[in-house]
């Protein structure tokens, strides 16, 4: 495996993009910025048949991206002997690099993304200005930190022969070939991991509908039953119900919870036996029953006071009328 510095990209109007000195310390920053999020590959063009994603051979990859003057240059590293081989030997001399522009992750806007540089051929790279690939080789591999802008480039005879040996060719050739079935095999496994996780999401939402239709019709038959007992009015039960959601299931839950354990004392037995002043005072309107005994419901249960007025009014029914009858006269 070798490691190859290069440069990939450059200021000036390719494809119709402007490209500006800020945009190359853009892509500079954002790949150190998702390093942990976005690898950037080496790959054999911009044939969308083999797309490099995590499982696919890779021809190498970008480790570090920086800035020289109007250049933005790339660190490859992993190169297999193979394919720096060729690009020694010319058959791949240019690069091109693919973006991705107005990138947002996380909730956090990063502008132009590095997604990966391509090797091209007989392909004429649309930015023509950058150095040929053998332009940052050294006999014996050795890794720059920085780079002049001004270096030479190496000629043919620097070096050595054009062409592959057919032993070299055959084994390029094959990673290509190997490249191409990862590509198609990776494809087919993204389909039938889309699909299944269609069925998992489908099965979860009807899972999801079924408890809450069972929960739904539990809550319905308490209610009836605090109907006949006289707990509450079919009117108070209609309502509750027509509320009945999975944000305020909790809440009327508890409420039935309440009045099932806390049935209404007889109040032929009851009768003489409040203080003056206190909740079952029935010399006080029926209002300022309501608000002490919500106060006092409120406290002992840690609820909000407009919950323990709804849980006083669906568990007292006689005040419950008192009360409405007391609000329609005010009206």
């Amino acid at each position: 495996m070798k490691t190859l510095d290069a440069e990939i990209f450059a200021t000036g109007v390719w494809n119709g993009y402007t490209i500006t000195s800020n945009m190359l310390l853009e892509l500079a920053n954002n790949f150190s910025r998702l390093a942990s999020v976005v690898d950037v590959p080496l790959k054999l063009g911009h044939n969308d048949e083999q797309p490099m994603t995590d499982g696919h051979p890779a021809l190498g990859w970008v480790t570090k991206v920086w800035v020289e003057g109007e250049k933005l240059f790339a660190r490859f590293t992993d190169v297999p002997d193979i394919v720096y081989s060729a690009i020694q030997k010319k058959m791949y001399k240019n690069v091109s690099i693919e973006a991705l522009f107005d990138v947002e992750h996380k909730g956090v806007r990063y502008g132009t993304v590095l997604t990966a540089v391509a090797l091209l051929g007989v392909d004429m790279p649309a930015v023509n200005t950058l150095a040929d690939l053998t332009t940052y080789m050294t006999a014996n591999n050795l890794a720059f930190s920085s780079h002049a802008t001004f270096s030479k480039k190496i000629t043919d005879n620097n070096v050595g022969g054009s062409t592959m040996t057919p032993e070299e060719q055959k084994e390029f050739d094959r990673i290509k070939e190997e490249n191409r079935k990862f590509s198609a095999d990776n494809e087919e496994l993204k389909g039938k991991v889309k699909t299944i996780s269609e069925k998992l999401d489908q099965a979860a939402e009807q899972e999801k509908k079924a408890t809450f239709a069972a929960l739904t019709a539990t809550v319905n038959a308490d209610l009836e039953s605090l109907v006949k007992n006289g707990q509450i009015l079919p009117a108070q039960r209609d309502k509750m119900m027509n509320e009945f959601s999975a944000e305020t299931a909790d809440h009327i839950m508890f409420t039935i919870k309440f009045m099932k354990e806390n049935k209404p004392a007889d109040e032929s037995k009851e009768t003489g036996k409040h203080k003056p002043g206190s909740a079952g005072d029935d010399t006080l309107p029926a209002d300022q029953r309501v608000a002490i005994q919500a106060k006092k419901f409120a406290a002992e249960n840690k609820v909000a006071f407009s919950a323990a007025v709804n849980h006083i009014l669906s568990t007292d029914q006689v005040l419950a009328r008192e009360y409405a009858d007391l609000n329609d006269q005010e009206a």
